[in-house]
């Protein structure tokens, strides 16, 4: 392993463990066994090996999810895709880059916990750059299965689905500490399952999620 993947490793089980703040470089190159001259010959700043250990692993990702529409797309022809291929076509890569060759890593997803809890500028940019082009084209693709869906909705919807697939991968097979022995760690393609199934059920189920609470047609109160 060369000197810059073994820094992007390193930085990636510390960014993990310790969140962005509280990790420094000097720990990162303790780690790799590398000096912070390293870090500025191949990444520059700190800020920039943390985009780059986020883009290595969500670019493949993204690539893939792609790949799966592009596929869902042409076996339906014209016609619009099915709601839960759609869905597939989100979730299933993240698992499947998880599995086999361990791309995913088993940092990854708690690294991704700390991201959404620290506010890194030039993370927002990546994250405009390498998922605003493959969302809208998932948007795309929903809005023509959905068409009485407004757009910002199917923007939330992917937003939480997204979030419901990071808390699973942090999760992990910490379920049945919190579940009494009901639900163990399962393998991906049941989570895959179960994913896509739970969403599409948001997704479908649209008017009821968007009944204000209070609201006259809110079914849920209770006299």
């Amino acid at each position: 392993m060369d000197t810059r993947d073994q820094l992007l490793d390193a930085a990636e089980q510390l960014f993990a463990e310790r969140g962005y703040a509280g990790t420094s470089l000097r720990a990162i190159t303790h780690l790799a066994q590398a000096n912070l001259a390293a870090v500025n010959y191949h990444f520059g700043s700190k800020e920039n090996l943390l985009c780059s250990v986020v883009r290595r692993r969500v670019v493949p990702i993204n690539q893939r999810r792609l790949e799966q529409l592009d596929a869902a797309e042409a076996a339906a022809g014209p016609a619009p895709v099915p709601v839960n291929r759609i869905l597939r076509a989100l979730i299933e890569p993240v698992f499947e880059a998880g599995n086999g060759d361990g791309a995913l890593g088993i940092y990854f997803p708690r690294l991704i916990g700390w991201l959404y809890s620290e506010s890194i500028t030039q993370i927002e940019e990546l994250y405009e750059a390498e998922f605003s082009e493959v969302f809208s084209r998932f948007v795309d693709a929903l809005a023509k299965s959905l068409p009485k869906h407004p757009r910002s909705d199917l923007y939330w919807f992917i937003q939480f689905t997204l979030g419901m697939l990071v808390t699973v991968l942090m999760t992990g097979d910490r379920i049945g500490l919190c579940t009494t022995g009901h639900c163990t760690q399962e393998p991906p393609e049941m989570l895959v399952h179960r994913l896509v199934g739970f969403a599409e059920g948001g997704f479908l189920g649209r008017d009821r999620a968007n009944t204000a609470p209070g609201s006259r047609t809110d079914t849920t109160r209770k006299i």
